[in-house]
């Protein structure tokens, strides 16, 4: 099964089984950005944009 299929899914699993999916991709060696990093490079290309956009 393809990580991608089980992302897709998560939306639909309850707590704990959301839980031992994230449990699973640490074991597997699987990480993923913090939420705070992810919102930093967003609100960066926010900015890109907005930047573009006025000139």
């Amino acid at each position: 099964m393809k990580v991608a299929h089980l992302v897709d899914a998560s939306s639909i699993l309850d707590r704990t089984a959301r839980q031992n999916l994230r449990t699973a991709y640490r074991w597997g060696g699987i990480s993923s950005p913090s939420l705070a990093s992810i919102a930093g490079r967003f609100r960066e290309l926010v900015e890109v944009y907005l930047d573009r956009r006025r000139a």
